[in-house]
Formats: structure tokens, C-alpha cells, sequence
């Protein structure tokens, strides 16, 4: 229930006796070394705790339908979570992601926006990033569109090559519905 999860995190983020990343740094540098030249996936997710008065920010490698934390912050507020904020937290996880052969960053779409893809592309990481439905898109044949209205049903699936999103259709992209 939501009054447990706020209790709980709030009862990790104060517990003095552990030093977090201390606690999790010998588990993942230990997994990170096993994947060594391999392709991972990064996860980026949110919660809101304390009556959306905080945003629990945390980066997560993906290992056996499990997420793993790499790092994290406390955010004030609520709403979308600007790349300002955590860019910090992704330029710390670099270093730890190196040795990958690749890296996919997920994440839904409070963390949508091109400045999130620029980044993956900047840190050379491939991205998926979730879109609103409300998103236009210019198609590669110049139709403009918002997600919702290009028909999709939920038990198919289509590709998009070249398309370019917002309303100023000023970010090229692929697109999978």
C-alpha cells in the first residue's frame, strides 16, 4: 500500500546504520564484471513519496526481471523530472558502464523528451523512451499525427523509421507502437 512504501523508503533513506552505496558497490561491481563486453539495459524510474512532496529517482541495471540499483537521487517536487537534475547521476553510471558492449537506457515517459534521447546519444548509449499518446509526429511521408491517432490496435505492432517528433518536428527517431 502507498502509506507502506512511503514508510519504508523513508525508513531506508534515514537508516544510519548502513551506508548505501557501500552496501551495493561489492554486488555490483561483481554482476558489472560477469557482463563484461556484453549489451545491458539501464532502467530510470521514479517514485513519489511523501505526498508528492519528494521524487525518489533511481538508475537500475535490469537483471533477471529484477532492477538492480547503480545510483540514485531524492528529487523536491513533483512532475517531470528535467535531465538537469539527473545528468549527474547518469556522467557516475558511465564509468561503472564502460566495460558494456552496449548500453539501453529505458525509461517511461516522465522522463520523456529529446533531451533525454541527446544524452543516451552523448553517453553512446542506444535509447527507448516512452511518449505520451497527446506526442505529434511527423511521419517519414510528412503526415503529421498524434501517437493516439495512428490507429495502432493494442494486439499489433508497427514500426516507424525516420519520423520526427514534438510539434516542431525537430527530433528524428525511430518509433515503435
Amino acid at each position: 500500500e502507498a502509506a507502506g512504501r512511503v514508510a519504508k523508503v523513508r525508513r531506508w533513506l534515514a537508516n544510519r546504520f548502513i551506508a548505501v552505496p557501500e552496501f551495493y558497490q561489492p554486488l555490483i561491481t561483481e554482476v558489472l564484471q560477469g557482463w563484461a563486453n556484453k549489451h545491458v539495459y539501464v532502467i530510470l524510474d521514479a517514485c513519489s513519496v511523501n505526498h508528492d512532496a519528494l521524487q525518489f529517482v533511481r538508475l537500475s541495471l535490469s537483471h533477471c526481471c529484477r532492477a538492480l540499483p547503480l545510483s540514485w537521487l531524492v528529487v523536491a517536487g513533483s512532475g517531470l523530472i528535467g535531465l538537469e537534475k539527473c545528468d549527474e547521476l547518469l556522467e557516475a553510471d558511465v564509468r561503472l558502464l564502460r566495460p558494456m558492449a552496449t548500453v539501453t537506457f529505458l525509461a517511461d515517459r516522465g522522463f520523456r523528451g529529446k533531451k533525454w534521447a541527446q544524452k543516451c546519444l552523448d553517453l553512446d548509449w542506444n535509447y527507448r523512451i516512452r511518449m505520451a499518446n497527446s506526442t505529434w509526429v511527423t511521419l517519414a511521408n510528412g503526415a503529421r499525427s498524434k501517437l493516439c491517432d495512428l490507429n495502432v490496435s493494442p494486439e499489433q505492432a508497427r514500426y516507424f523509421q525516420n519520423v520526427r517528433l514534438t510539434d516542431d518536428a525537430d527530433w528524428q527517431c525511430n518509433l515503435a507502437i
